[in-house]
């Protein structure tokens, strides 16, 4: 279902990195240059250490607790698979190229706010909540961009393996 719906949780994860990075949050029109600037290096950073302290685990979110997945036991043999490939170094690599191809994209996204629109960029820290609440929306959106690759991947890699060994 997931692999059906790629291209929509991407561009989704995607467009809330943009509201949170290069919003109109006070509403006079000005885009906050720290953010545009800044936010394009740290957001993807922060997912990067969220993933290399908390690996993904889709059995342990709300989702996964919920869903029809609980039924199965913790023994069961592809549960186990799925973790394990998501914790494997090569599934670190993955991630960190996605993190960085996020930072490119939001990094060529600065220069062209920046370009079409230069007397709106103020650089100020205050109200520092501006910076906070921009970060905040924008990691979500790094999270959900990434957590869609990763799990397209993973699906991918598994099926992939499973059908090698046939």
């Amino acid at each position: 279902m997931l692999l059906e719906q790629r291209i929509f949780w991407t561009l989704f994860g995607l467009g809330l990195c943009y509201l949170g990075l290069y919003s109109d949050v006070r509403t006079d029109g000005v885009r906050n240059g720290y953010l545009c600037f800044l936010g394009p290096f740290l957001v993807p950073a922060a997912v990067v250490l969220r993933y290399r302290f908390f690996p993904l685990n889709p059995y342990k979110t709300v989702a996964g607790k919920v869903a029809p997945a609980r039924k199965a036991t913790q023994d069961d043999p592809d549960r186990k698979r799925l973790v394990e490939l998501l914790r494997s170094s090569a599934a670190w690599h993955f991630t960190t190229k996605r993190s960085a191809l996020l930072s490119g994209i939001l990094m060529l996204t600065s220069m062209l706010v920046v370009f079409l629109w230069p007397a709106r960029i103020v650089w100020t820290t205050s109200p520092p909540q501006v910076l906070i609440v921009g970060l905040i929306i924008g990691f979500a959106g790094a999270v959900g961009f990434v957590n869609t690759e990763l799990v397209c991947w993973a699906l991918k890699t598994w099926a992939a393996t499973e059908q090698a060994q046939s």
